[in-house]
């Protein structure tokens, strides 16, 4: 099956194309690119502008054109998932935040640089809700140090990201339709190192769930 749908993305064998990708590669790439220009924002305002906000700047950005926006109101979508960003510091003035997110609904992408000698990118998950209990729980942190995060650096927490987010759309996939789980059972974790377990294992409950930082 072959057919244009929108633009640059298409249907051809049986797999969703867009901009000559195929749909997990194309999430990968774009939002890499996303937070490539995040980071490079952050640098920018840090190295050359005191750590102070600029709309000159932002209004040269083809994503991140502002300071900050919600994720209702952002226009960055990836494969149906809205975007927002928060470079706001709470009373800062033009000052911007150091430790800076792209965010959905429930997750948190963070470039933190509160320590310029030990700079990280972390993902984060909400497990509080509202203003008076907003709490979030790390998920994965990577050390940058003194440098500027590396591109393969940023794509490892945006993999890490959607890792996370196709295992939790599995879970609750999962646990709207009862049925025989089956004999295997992958279990969260970076790429590349997810580890298969026999169900009479997982029922019997003799694994960590815990998530490897």
């Amino acid at each position: 099956m072959k057919g244009a749908i929108n633009g640059h993305q298409y249907w051809k064998n049986k797999k969703y194309i867009v901009d000559g990708l195929n749909l997990e590669q194309y999430k990968i790439n774009r939002l890499t690119e996303i937070m490539l220009e995040f980071v490079s924002f952050s640098d920018w305002a840090y190295s050359e502008n005191d750590g102070k906000y600029s709309k000159e700047k932002a209004a040269t950005n083809k994503f991140i054109t502002g300071r900050d926006k919600k994720v209702e109101k952002s226009s960055i979508f990836v494969a149906g998932v809205g975007f927002g960003w928060n470079f706001n510091k709470a009373y800062g003035g033009s000052q911007m935040r150091p430790n800076g997110y792209i965010n959905d609904y429930a997750n948190n992408i963070v470039y933190d640089r509160t320590n310029e000698k030990d700079k990280k990118l972390r993902g984060e998950v909400f497990t509080g809700s509202g203003r008076e209990n907003y709490k979030t729980e790390n998920l994965i942190e990577i050390k940058v140090g003194e440098t500027s995060p590396s591109l393969q650096q940023i794509e490892e927490i945006v993999k890490d990201y959607w890792h996370y987010k196709e295992t939790e759309k599995n879970k609750k996939s999962a646990e709207k339709v009862p049925a025989n789980p089956g004999w295997n059972k992958i279990l969260f974790g970076p790429p590349g190192t997810g580890k298969t377990y026999s169900i009479k294992q997982y029922m019997e409950g003799s694994y960590s769930t815990g998530y490897e930082k």
